[in-house]
């Protein structure tokens, strides 16, 4: 785990020794997952990939997940943020998540609409976001639906069965 007590950057999960891939999956913030102890998003996360290895190829080779969010801020309840307006945009968390999609070709966005307040801070990590998926040409997919906003649903309200789409960046 890369973060301190106040922030997580990245979260690097196991799930087969086995298997040679990596998936990186882009969250919106930290609720409290550490490596010692998950938390409904993280468990739901990493359960949706494992249930889905055989049924999606892009999944069918992952042995690990990395975790990032547009904002690496711990807060479980994320409308909360808007008192760090701020500070929100952290140079070292894209400079993380720049190095993770580097190496890191499949990638799920999974950052849900924004907490309320911040819609401009939330459409300029956004774009920032996209633009380094854009730049190191990463494979990049989201779960079951866009919402109306256009963002991609939260791996917290994922079903097992909700399909993997491919977006064309």
């Amino acid at each position: 785990m890369e973060g301190s007590n106040t922030k997580r950057y990245a979260l690097h999960l196991e799930l087969d020794n086995h298997a040679s891939e990596s998936l990186l999956v882009i969250l919106k913030n930290p609720s409290r997952a550490t490596t010692q102890v998950s938390d409904k998003t993280v468990f739901n996360v990493s359960n949706y990939v494992y249930q889905n290895q055989n049924k999606h190829e892009a999944l069918k080779s992952i042995g690990s997940i990395s975790i990032v969010n547009l904002m690496p801020h711990y807060q479980t309840h994320s409308h909360l943020l808007q008192s760090q307006h701020k500070r929100l945009m952290d140079s070292k968390n894209f400079e993380t998540i720049d190095t993770l999609c580097r190496h890191i070709n499949t990638v799920i966005i999974a950052w849900g609409n924004a907490p309320k307040g911040l819609d401009d801070s939330y459409e300029r990590m956004k774009a920032k976001m996209l633009n380094i998926l854009k730049t190191h040409k990463n494979q990049v997919y989201y779960v079951k639906q866009l919402s109306a906003a256009g963002n991609p649903r939260h791996g917290q309200v994922w079903a097992y069965k909700d399909p993997l789409i491919d977006m064309q960046l």
